[in-house]
């Protein structure tokens, strides 16, 4: 995805490794030495010390010059790009956001009543007007905390089957079998005969899961 110019981390790194192979002769020589009385068991254990502050030194620098590659964790694609070529970054400044495009949620506020009948698994269908589709979506979370003003509360639901053409931010209407008014062949049906000009009595928005990557 992105490949930072970190020519300094990686000349520090060689210089790292050059100095480990330095102190792991300088530990051999030692412990040579030791067998024949040469030298104290203070002057072999600084030995050992100066090749473990060594090396971990190479394992911090490669760390970093591990981060100067940075790969997509998942399937998805580039949403937003917050940095450009030749730009100077630093710890913490955002690079790019990336977000899955093989899982697909729904948000929706219903009415707190219905968690009389609602529950986890609770099947529902919505009408995606951007392309004029109604998908069949499964409730995944209900959010524990009720908005006491509206009376209503989140709910998160899944595709039952996948489906591509669903984007961020596509708007439609859900029905819900569950409801003791609908029944799933009416549901539908209503949904097919709902006019976009019609005031939408529960509204959703279609996101994807994504990460915000960060310069470490």
């Amino acid at each position: 995805l992105l490949i930072l110019d970190c020519r300094v981390q990686q000349a520090d790194l060689q210089k790292a490794k050059a100095q480990a192979q330095a102190a792991t002769a300088a530990l051999n020589s030692a412990k040579r030495l030791k067998t024949y009385g040469s030298i104290s068991q203070a002057e072999l254990t600084q030995a050992l010390t100066q090749m473990a502050i060594a090396n971990s030194e190479v394992n911090k620098l490669s760390a970093v010059v591990e981060k100067c590659t940075i790969v997509a964790p998942f399937k998805g694609a580039v949403s937003d790009v917050m940095v450009h070529a030749h730009e100077t970054v630093k710890p913490g400044d955002p690079l790019f956001k990336i977000v899955s495009t093989e899982d697909v949620d729904f948000e929706i506020q219903v009415p707190s009543s219905w968690l009389r009948w609602l529950h986890i698994g609770t099947i529902f269908y919505v009408n995606v007007h951007e392309i004029n589709r109604i998908v069949k979506v499964k409730i995944v979370k209900i959010n524990p905390e009720i908005d006491s003003v509206s009376e209503t509360v989140k709910i998160v639901g899944s595709l039952v089957v996948p489906d591509n053409k669903l984007l961020p931010g596509m708007s439609g209407q859900a029905c819900f079998p569950g409801d003791p008014a609908n029944k799933a062949v009416d549901c539908i049906k209503k949904l097919k005969t709902i006019g976009l000009s019609q005031r939408q009595e529960f509204s959703f928005s279609a996101f994807l899961r994504g990460i915000t990557y960060r310069l470490g």
